[in-house]
């Protein structure tokens, strides 16, 4: 190592100075790693750079010997003199303890420093020779970007770090409120939150029985001022003021080592007035179910309605028509096996015309005049059913129910029917050769059944009581305005 003494002293002096510096700087570092909370192994990460600050002395004290030039590396201290050479190995134990660290944390970057230790360790000087004063030149660069790099991160992180300063602040300003009490009652802590929910409260804030609150606050709720205030199983629902609602929750929690009861104010005032819109909705939507349950009951009603009388207009229709053949047969003379077998049919067949579905159209017409014919009244059609199974159907009825009228009252021997077609609406004109009608028409004949056919599309119905008594109906084509 007697190569040191050949730096020169420039050198030496500038390598000291800097020595130094790095020293102060180290042991900066240092501290701010024994007072970094966040650390995942501050002991070990505490001794390691504490070693590092250690190895920083031996090198300083090594280039202050060499410069010195006492021909032996010494570190003085007033009268007493120790040999530098076994504090190097302080650089081994640094080494040893930098590649435990590195290997726990996973740190390869920790690789440079580790080389530069083991340089600085006496056997590898020895190994050096005459080269040897560029250890101290390589271990003062290094240290330098260390250091230097080390300060700038602990000046970024201790800026950037929370502390119980700026924690304070934070709770303080929280929109919840927070209210802690030790086991005597005296509060301990209370944000500005807090305080103003107990003071629209009219809650006293300095009080120094703080377990007498939340004893209050269950009394309040107890006696149900606002319709909001509550007990419920999560904790106390006040309304603090018009617009403002809290809930006011209970618990024990550990500050300090020290148990606290502790009251936490949640501002539910947007949670409430969901829950009232949506109860003044559940209000509306029952009262509208109510309202359509009705309707449909009224519905259920006038449907039932309506098919009692399709079936009791189908019984008049097909019932009163035969019956009404038949009456006017068995008051004839006429004595003829085939017309009686054709009659006996028509009655048999009640059944199935009473089970039919489907509209009347061109063959139920031709059907009723076969029949009337049997009973010597004759059907006369000029003209034809119009397309529209609807329409015909309607058409058929009303001509069903007119030749039943003009051969049971006015015993016709003969019913012209007449249909005419336009662009838009199609005419019926039925007369008979009877004896006509007298000056008034009893609504047992049929009319109201054959003008409510007419108008249920739309159309009109008209009776001329003169002679010939004539019926007439008319019906807008479906789609054509009426």
């Amino acid at each position: 190592m007697s190569h040191l003494f050949n730096i020169k002293s420039v050198v030496l002096i500038a390598l000291i100075v800097l020595l130094f510096g790095l020293m102060v700087g180290q042991m900066f570092h240092v501290l701010f790693v024994a007072t970094r909370k966040e650390n995942r192994n501050p002991r070990g990460a505490v001794a390691y750079e504490a070693l590092l600050l250690a190895h920083l002395l031996v090198a300083c004290a090594t280039v202050c010997s060499a410069y010195a030039n006492h021909g032996a590396l010494l570190f003085r201290m007033k009268m007493i003199s120790f040999p530098i050479e076994p504090m190097m190995w302080i650089n081994a134990i640094a080494l040893a303890l930098g590649l435990a660290l590195a290997f726990a944390h996973r740190r390869p970057v920790m690789t440079l420093e580790l080389i530069v230790l083991t340089i600085c360790t006496p056997p590898f000087i020895e190994a050096v020779g005459i080269n040897s004063w560029l250890i101290p030149v390589l271990d003062a660069s290094f240290f330098l970007f260390r250091v230097s790099s080390a300060l700038v991160m602990d000046i970024k992180h201790r800026s950037s770090a929370i502390t119980q300063l700026s924690i304070g602040e934070a709770v303080k300003k929280l929109p919840e409120g927070i209210l802690c009490t030790n086991r005597d009652g005296a509060i301990i802590l209370m944000n500005e939150s807090m305080r103003s929910c107990l003071q629209a409260l009219g809650l006293g804030t300095d009080l120094s029985e703080g377990s007498l609150i939340w004893p209050e606050l269950t009394k309040r709720a107890t006696a149900g001022n606002h319709v909001r205030d509550a007990l419920l199983p999560e904790g106390i629902r006040l309304a603090v003021s018009p617009n403002e609602t809290r809930l006011f929750m209970h618990d024990e929690v550990t500050l300090h080592r020290t148990l606290c009861e502790r009251i936490i104010a949640i501002d539910v005032t947007l949670e409430e007035d969901l829950n009232e819109r949506l109860h003044l909705a559940n209000i509306e939507l029952g009262e509208s179910n109510r309202k359509l349950e009705q309707t449909l009951t009224q519905l259920e009603e006038a449907a039932a309605e309506e098919a009692s009388l399709v079936i009791k207009t189908r019984v008049h229709d097909s019932i009163g028509q035969r019956m009404t053949i038949l009456h006017h047969y068995l008051e004839s003379d006429i004595d003829n096996p085939k017309i009686t077998r054709n009659i006996s049919r028509l009655m048999r067949n009640i059944t199935t015309d009473l089970a039919r579905t489907a509209p009347e159209g061109k063959d139920e017409l031709a059907a009723l005049a076969s029949a009337f014919a049997l009973a010597g009244t004759n059907i006369h059609l000029d003209g034809t059913l119009p397309e529209n199974p609807s329409s015909a159907s309607a058409l058929v009825g009303i001509i069903r129910e007119a030749a039943t009228n003009a051969l049971k009252h006015g015993r016709a021997k003969n019913v012209y029917v007449r249909i005419t077609t336009t662009s838009s609406e199609t005419n019926l004109t039925i007369f008979d050769d009877g004896a006509g009608a007298a000056s008034t028409i009893a609504d047992g004949c049929g009319m109201p059944q054959m003008r409510r056919a007419a108008e249920a599309l739309g159309g009109t119905f008209e009776v001329n009581l003169l002679t010939p008594f004539t019926l007439s109906a008319t019906i807008p084509h479906q789609g054509a305005p009426s």
